[in-house]
């Protein structure tokens, strides 16, 4: 994908007629700004406008900061924001490659865990990990033959209360259950004449 980051003004002249107290950005600052609405870092966007070839990542991230603080930048900043127009729509392309960056710059700074945790989360965004809960719910037999009694009849319900017991479960209790069931679940039962 090309980058897009020269592609408009960041302050058009239709927007400037509407927004007259809008400062005029040079063209290295609107480089700066449109890479911080799409999403850029202010390290990346400093790099991107072209700011501080060969300097340190240290001095340059200092002088970042501050030209994204400067009067005028905040200013065309906080217009875009009030419009609601972030460039940085997310999408599972610039979310994963967020976070490839961020395990690189991790495990550039001897951060393995933390390189560890962006690439489990880059697993995450496409699927490759679940979360999974489990619940183990256990019911006590009084609790559910009185449950059975109040939706299906004291007849099932003392029927299962037996089967609960131990006691042998002959046909006429399948008969009752499986028209239960059929009943529900609106099919005929097997016991049913055709």
């Amino acid at each position: 994908m090309p980058p897009t980051y020269a592609r408009k003004h960041v302050v058009s002249e239709e927007t400037q007629e509407n927004n007259p107290g809008l400062p005029s950005l040079n063209s290295k600052q609107e480089r700066f700004v449109l890479a911080l609405l799409e999403g850029k870092t202010p390290l990346e966007s400093y790099r991107i406008a072209g700011y501080g070839k060969g300097s340190k990542d240290s001095s340059a991230t200092v002088n970042a900061s501050k030209l994204k603080g400067h009067s005028k930048i905040r200013s065309i900043l906080q217009h875009y924001q009030r419009l609601g127009q972030d460039y940085s729509a997310v999408t599972l392309e610039n979310h994963l490659a967020q976070l490839a960056r961020g395990r690189e710059i991790a495990f550039e700074l001897g951060q393995a865990s933390a390189g560890i945790q962006a690439e489990h989360y880059r697993g995450k965004a496409v699927g490759l990990y679940q979360d999974r809960t489990q619940l183990d719910v256990t019911i006590k037999d009084e609790t559910l033959v009185s449950q059975l009694a109040a939706f299906f009849g004291q007849d099932l319900a003392s029927t299962v209360a037996d089967a609960l017991a131990g006691q042998p479960v002959d046909a006429e209790v399948v008969e009752i259950v499986e028209t239960t069931e059929s009943k529900l679940l609106g099919k005929p039962s097997a016991w049913e004449d055709t």
